[in-house]
């Protein structure tokens, strides 16, 4: 068998057998039937999956138990309202897929919600403010700058402060 990968540059590149590639492509437009009937493809819709198994998945690693329910609560709160918002409200700079949108949401997490700013006894109040310092920058980070001046402030704050009371 044939165990050579062809670049685009038509360098050559041989292949161990012990050597295993995997292609994370958006579409298969540009893909030859050759590549097509040697590799194994499996399709993953994102709208099936939605952000719902990530999110589930980093809650699980987290070490403590309440922060864990906290978390639960305030993505169950949260995230549905801002998904929708982006949907029908904003625009951003480049198209951005709700999924990567959901998993900055949980990078910007993981760095403050550290043991120095969330000690074990914090009540539920500070983990609000920290996700929803999160989700600004998540949701509204690559929004377009006319949209960030007039859109953000009209649409978005008033929904961070019905939904946020107790955050100061």
């Amino acid at each position: 068998m044939n165990h050579v990968l062809t670049l685009a540059s038509n360098e050559r590149v041989p292949l161990t057998s012990s050597m295993r590639l995997v292609f994370e492509i958006s579409h298969l437009r540009t893909a030859t039937p050759a590549t097509v009937s040697r590799a194994g493809i499996l399709y993953v819709n994102q709208q099936d999956l939605g952000w719902n198994p990530y999110v589930a998945s980093w809650i699980d690693q987290r070490k403590r138990q309440t922060e864990r329910a906290h978390l639960t609560i305030l993505f169950e709160k949260y995230v549905p309202r801002c998904l929708e918002q982006m949907r029908n409200t904003f625009k951003t700079i480049t198209p951005i897929p709700e999924n990567s949108m959901v998993q900055t949401l949980c990078t910007l997490l993981d760095c403050l919600l550290t043991p120095e700013n969330i000690p074990s006894d914090s009540p539920r109040e500070l983990y609000e403010t920290y996700f929803t310092f999160a989700c600004i920058w998540a949701f509204g980070g690559a929004l377009c700058r006319d949209q960030y001046k007039y859109r953000l402030r009209s649409d978005m704050v008033p929904v961070v402060e019905r939904h946020v009371k107790s955050v100061k």
